[in-house]
């Protein structure tokens, strides 16, 4: 079977800065953010685009108090990546 290459976009941008991804026409947004962190306007304001959240803290070991991600997270990037590379029309990722 002959490989296929598939092209999309992906940005990586600053809690503030998700809105103006519209215009460059994002069709996914894909937030990273602490646990106890309130769910930010910007990211309420960004329209009817594809929308998932993550909720772990910034750590690589067991800390008390504190999220590492987990299967669920891993679990969500898998599910992110078929639906990448598989949708009809490459998709815009911020």
């Amino acid at each position: 079977m002959p490989r296929t290459e598939r092209l999309f976009a992906i940005t990586v941008c600053g809690i503030e800065e998700p809105v103006g991804q519209c215009e460059r026409g994002a069709t996914h947004v894909l937030s990273i953010l602490d646990p106890q962190y309130p769910v930010h306007e910007a990211i309420s304001a960004f329209g009817e685009h594809e929308k998932r959240e993550l909720r772990f803290d910034d750590i690589i070991g067991d800390t008390e108090g504190k999220r590492l991600p987990n299967l669920e997270d891993v679990n969500l990037f898998s599910h992110l990546a078929v639906i990448f590379c598989t949708s009809a029309v490459p998709p815009r990722i911020s």
